[in-house]
């Protein structure tokens, strides 16, 4: 018997300056890891602030190599903690996104606009499973005003 080698899956999601996410995202990818045995190895969120189109950007290899978790949250959460956790992101190291990267997807978004990219290992992918993600994208379209 063999066992199917995992598979990447890359999720891009783009969210309009109306957008209000609460949440809906990372329970979504909770219940991927779960449910279809789907690691979370990478992900990368860059926005625009919607008052002066200020860059900020995150991503979960350095926010594990920081705070974790307490990093992600901060980002979100603490307007005061973002520009110092963006600037770490913006910073060139080894395994990152390199920085002009960042920059170039930012000078694309429109003030008040986000882009989250999310990088997924799936240890097996089974047919039903495509047509459950295919779900999970439209529902979250739904749930999120504003979310392109």
């Amino acid at each position: 018997m063999t066992t199917p080698a995992a598979q990447s899956r890359l999720l891009i999601l783009a969210f309009g300056p109306d957008a209000r996410p609460e949440g809906e995202l990372a329970g979504a990818l909770e219940r991927m890891a779960l449910r279809d045995r789907a690691v979370l190895r990478d992900a990368l969120c860059v926005m625009r602030e919607p008052t002066d189109g200020t860059l900020h950007a995150i991503d979960l290899t350095l926010a594990r190599r920081g705070g974790g978790v307490a990093d992600l949250v901060d980002f979100r959460l603490a307007p005061d903690r973002r520009e110092a956790l963006t600037a770490r992101t913006l910073t060139a190291r080894p395994g990152g996104v390199a920085p002009g990267v960042i920059r170039a997807i930012g000078e694309e978004l429109p003030p008040g606009a986000a882009v989250v990219a999310v990088l997924l290992v799936v240890l097996m992918i089974l047919p039903w499973m495509l047509g459950r993600w295919v779900v999970f994208a439209t529902h979250l379209v739904q749930s999120i005003p504003g979310m392109l």
